[in-house]
């Protein structure tokens, strides 16, 4: 009876997950990317570069094939996230749990926010994206536990939940009303209900150590590798889901 009072939460734990529907996706082509250890890219306003951030402690502009033709001079502390809007490109530090607002045309920092949290040192903010539909921006911890914090437009934090996940979140992105989430340990792209938070579809990436990701306008998939220093492309079309 025992054994019995334990399988039954455990088939219960494996029926939600087979309740989310899993598609694995094939990448079609890769790219060098000349930024060592990208940790996290975004497109920029115009559509014509990338921003991307490096664990060695950089922001760098490329173009579309990763190439540098931009750097800030300012060194950065362990970034992991990075977004950007018309006003500043955002980047996030882990460690230091600083969000860094900078300027577009030259690359230098404007404005600094600190956001403390308690978690490991290796265990704090890794992804940030701007939710439209609430228009909130999103914050997220790594893992052990993966905590999403909403924040106004002047940047306070007025709400704050645990995401059920097990795994750890890398990257966030928001593209056609949904949140968009990637897992570096369990190799998955999220797509997540901004009603309740809850993961809608999970897609199964082969790729090394993905990091950063990028849903191009025509719905395009791009995933940063931070081992493999490279760029993969996928077939797959987010502006083709209905549901």
């Amino acid at each position: 009876m025992r054994m019995l009072l334990v399988l039954i939460p455990c088939l219960f734990l494996y029926s939600n997950v087979l309740a989310q529907g899993r598609t694995v996706l094939k990448d079609k082509k890769y790219r060098e990317v000349a930024v060592a250890e990208p940790s996290d890219m975004c497109l920029t306003p115009s559509g014509e570069h990338f921003y991307i951030v490096s664990d060695n402690g950089f922001l760098v502009k490329t173009n579309l094939d990763f190439q540098q033709i931009q750097k800030a001079e300012k060194e950065l502390y362990d970034p992991e996230a990075v977004f950007c809007d018309s006003a500043f490109i955002y980047v996030v530090e882990e460690r230091s749990r600083n969000l860094i607002l900078f300027d577009h045309i030259s690359l230098k920092p404007i404005r600094t926010l600190h956001f403390p949290y308690s978690g490991g040192r290796n265990k704090g903010y890794e992804a940030f994206t701007y939710n439209l539909e609430k228009q909130t921006f999103i914050l997220i911890t790594e893992r052990e536990p993966i905590i999403v914090f909403e924040l106004d437009k002047t940047f306070k934090v007025f709400n704050q939940f645990e995401f059920d996940y097990r795994g750890d979140i890398s990257s966030a992105s928001w593209y056609k009303g949904k949140l968009w989430l990637l897992s570096d340990e369990n190799m998955e792209l999220l797509r997540i209900n901004t009603d309740d938070y809850s993961i809608e579809h999970v897609y199964e990436l082969p790729v090394i150590n993905p990091e950063g990701f990028q849903i191009m306008p025509d719905g395009r998939l791009i995933v940063l590798s931070d081992d493999m220093q490279r760029a993969y492309y996928f077939d797959f079309k987010a502006n083709e889901i209905n549901k």
